[in-house]
Parts: C-alpha cells; sequence; structure tokens
C-alpha cells in the first residue's frame, strides 16, 4: 500500500517515532506499528476489514475521510485517511464502493487528531 501524506508535519509524526512522542506520547508506537501495517497490506480493503483498526467512515463535511483509531475503542487518537485513485483524487464512497475497495492501492492521510479535543 502506498500511502501519501497531506504535508511534511503529519509525515513526521506518522514516520519518526520522537515526533510522534512529542504529540501522542504514550500511544506513539502504535501509531507507528499501524503505518508499518498498513504499508505492509495489499488494498484499501485490507484495512477496511481488518476489525483492530475499527476502520469507519465520517460524517458530514468529512464523509470522503475514514477513521482508524489509534489503539481501540477507549483511545481518543485516530488516524484520518482517504482512499486515493491512480491520479491521487479522494474515492468517495458510492454503490460499487466496497467493491473497488480491493482495488485501492493508495491512502492519504490527512490528520493524526485527539477526537475529544
Amino acid at each position: 500500500m502506498e500511502i501519501i501524506y497531506k504535508d511534511k508535519h503529519v509525515e513526521k509524526i506518522c514516520t519518526n517515532l520522537k515526533e510522534a512522542k512529542k504529540v501522542l506520547s504514550g500511544f506513539a508506537t502504535d501509531l507507528i506499528a499501524k503505518i508499518n501495517l498498513i504499508e505492509s497490506v495489499t488494498s484499501f480493503n485490507d484495512i477496511r476489514s481488518y476489525l483492530p483498526f475499527r476502520c469507519h467512515q465520517l460524517q458530514g463535511n468529512r464523509n470522503m475521510y475514514w477513521a482508524l483509531d489509534i489503539k481501540g475503542r477507549k483511545c481518543s487518537w485516530r488516524l484520518i485517511i482517504a482512499p486515493l485513485d491512480a491520479n491521487h483524487n479522494i474515492i468517495t464512497a458510492g454503490p460499487d464502493f466496497f467493491k473497488e475497495c480491493i482495488k485501492i492501492k493508495i491512502i492519504l492521510v490527512e490528520e493524526v487528531s485527539n477526537h475529544y479535543e
């Protein structure tokens, strides 16, 4: 799976343990492990169907994005991602979206956020 980051700041948090610790403190290693696992899967379908990720589509004005829990439901930190096509355009969930998930090989990491802040 190819990962595109929104900007250098998000990329640093997701790929550098020292930077991740500054932002997420005790959950930094969980974030890095999650990124490593995402890199090793073959499609967005693998991310969506892997239960520990608790991958769920966001609602409202963020309905093009999906959230992954950093460390289970009780942890307020989450990774906000979007599936991308080959031209790096966000793929929105339509009627055939779940059939197409197996073909999606690129994701955008939009942000690492604390859901309750």
